[in-house]
This record gives C-alpha cells, structure tokens and sequence, in this order.
C-alpha cells in the first residue's frame, strides 16, 4: 500500500503542480502543445482507479482472510464510503449529477452517494463515455472546453450514470478523492 500512497502522493504534486503553472500561464494551453483538459481527465482516472481499487484490495483481503459471508459488491461499496466519509455531494461543488444509479443496490433509485458517483466516473472514462461541451472560443477561434459530459452504461446499454461537470468542479472532485485516499491511508 505504501507504493500507491506514494503515487497518488506524487500524482496530487504534479497536478497541483501543472495547475499553478497554468494559472500563472506559464503553460499555454490550446496551442496544440499541451491540453489541459486531458491531463486533468488522466489524473481523474489514475486517482479515482486507485480509490476504487484499493477498497476492491482490502475487500478480497477480508473475504479471503476471514469466513465473510458478505456480498462482495456489498463490502467495496462500505469501503468505498469509508474512504470517502468526509466528501459531501453538492451540485455547485461537483456539477450536475443527471441520474446516477448504484452498482450495489438492487433497485434502480438514482443517488448523489459520493462513492457511487467516483465509481461510475472512473466507468465513464475508462470505457470513453464522455463528452467535451464547448464554451466560448479563444482568441484564434480555437472552441474552449467548458465541461464534460460522462456517461456510464451497462451491458445493456442502459445508462446508469449521466452527469455534467465543469473543468473547475472535475479539478475539485479530484483534488478532495486524492486527499481522502491520503487521509485514509496515511501511512
């Protein structure tokens, strides 16, 4: 576990890092040399992967070490809300969440659940169900990005996640998931 810290660690540096830099715009962007809005979509899967697989990692080694007869899904999702206890869902904080249903409950009631939404993203991302929304344009004409569109679906095709958020509220979902795998792991 000490390595993942240590990663998620040095990957909050780096973005804190790229971040400053771009605020200070020392780093142009949308000059065709550095894109913003896809390093902040790899830090948002690389963090959010390794919340969601290391509550998946202390859930096989409870099961395992233990006659557990908890559901599996069951567990990951008490973990998960164990790591993320201290993040709130709020529209303004992290975008609008347009429907967003659980992995881990039978019924199909839509939830502002903080894990179930880091969750469905890191799904979103990872099997490229997302969509930039363009803002106004930059001075060469060039259209901004001014949110992303995620959408998660099952093997049905049905569409278990849909939510919009703005580039700043994606940074801030980030920057809190980072920062509560660090306090949960502190090591």
């Amino acid at each position: 576990m000490n390595e993942n810290y240590n990663f998620v660690k040095r990957t909050q540096q780096n973005f804190k890092h790229i971040s400053k830099e771009i605020e200070k715009k020392k780093i142009p962007i949308n000059n065709n040399k550095f894109y913003e809005v896809t390093n902040l979509l790899c830090y948002c899967l690389g963090l959010i992967s390794f919340v969601n697989q290391a509550a998946e990692d202390e859930t096989d080694n409870i099961l395992n070490s233990t006659s557990n007869n908890k559901n599996r899904n069951e567990l990951i999702k008490q973990i998960l809300d164990k790591i993320l206890k201290d993040i709130t869902y709020s529209e303004t904080k992290y975008g609008t969440i347009i429907v967003c249903y659980p992995k881990w409950a039978p019924t199909d009631v839509s939830t502002t659940d903080i894990s179930t939404i880091v969750y469905r993203m890191r799904n979103a991302i990872c099997h490229n169900d997302i969509e930039p929304i363009g803002g106004e344009k930059d001075i060469n004409g060039n259209q901004l990005i001014e949110k992303i569109r995620f959408v998660s679906k099952n093997d049905k095709n049905n569409i278990r996640f849909h939510a919009e958020m703005t580039i700043k509220q994606i940074h801030q979902l980030v920057m809190d998931v980072s920062n509560a795998y660090l306090k949960y792991y502190n090591i």
